[in-house]
């Protein structure tokens, strides 16, 4: 008799483009303040919902757009302070240094908006977004000619092929921009508007450190507090579980085939 090593197996249709990317699918802990302060809300609904199965209410809480959306706006009526409150929540419960974080790393998380990397991209981006919005319009009127000279049928059919192949030429449309506002800023922006852009994007920069100043102060300040507070036999519903991801326990015993041996 011999082992066989040969095992059934079915390829999942989840595509993961890096290691990195595939590792984060496993790692299910909030990655921002707002997706820690949703997480709450789902398990204070599964604390007050009797009757109902905690898995159940968490699955719908992740599927339903619906209540994220309410989530989000609920979150952006919060007053700063009870939002620092949380972001100082966050960084306890996960366990992560907020001091060993640059200064990006840490807008990410409280969801601040970041500056330009230079005054060219700052200048780029206002170019892209009035770009789009000429695409998008020529987009419509070309969309419109062809449903009043085709059918209702044909024209559903004529946008769902536009919309295929606005999606295949993203990338090209992307760079053909990219080439123009290079060539925009190299011919037709003057050195007096480029220094008053320069001037801007400065300004912005020191709002930004200004702002994430004031936010590490509040969060010392704090974590501080919850430290002294021990907050984490009290708040139940703050306390975040790491749930089981779907991969195979180490514990699992795979049963070997054995053929005659010829």
């Amino acid at each position: 008799m011999r082992a066989s090593y040969v095992l059934g197996a079915q390829l999942s249709k989840i595509f993961y483009g890096s290691k990195g990317s595939f590792k984060r699918q496993l790692n299910n802990l909030p990655t921002t303040a707002f997706q820690y302060y949703y997480w709450s809300k789902l398990k204070e609904l599964c604390k007050y919902s009797e009757g109902f199965v905690d898995s159940d209410l968490l699955s719908c809480g992740q599927q339903s757009n619906t209540f994220r959306r309410y989530i989000r706006k609920e979150w952006d009526l919060l007053s700063a302070s009870k939002k620092r409150l949380y972001y100082a929540f966050f960084f306890h419960f996960t366990k992560i240094d907020y001091k060993a974080l640059k200064k990006y790393e840490l807008a990410r998380i409280l969801e601040i908006p970041t500056p330009a990397i230079s005054e060219y991209m700052l200048f780029r981006n206002k170019f892209k977004h009035k770009y789009d919005t000429i695409c998008f319009q020529e987009r419509k009127e070309r969309l419109k000619k062809r449903s009043i000279m085709a059918g209702h049928a044909i024209s559903i059919s004529i946008r769902n092929s536009h919309e295929k192949e606005s999606r295949l030429n993203l990338t090209k449309r992307f760079q053909k921009m990219c080439r123009e506002c290079r060539l925009v800023w190299n011919k037709k922006i003057s050195n007096e508007q480029k220094d008053e852009i320069r001037t801007k994007w400065e300004l912005e920069k020191q709002q930004f450190d200004l702002q994430l100043a004031r936010e590490l102060e509040a969060l010392s300040f704090n974590l501080n507090r919850l430290l002294k507070m021990n907050v984490d036999a009290r708040a139940k519903t703050l306390q975040i579980n790491r749930h089981k991801t779907s991969t195979m326990a180490t514990n699992v015993i795979i049963p070997y085939g054995f053929h005659k041996k010829k």
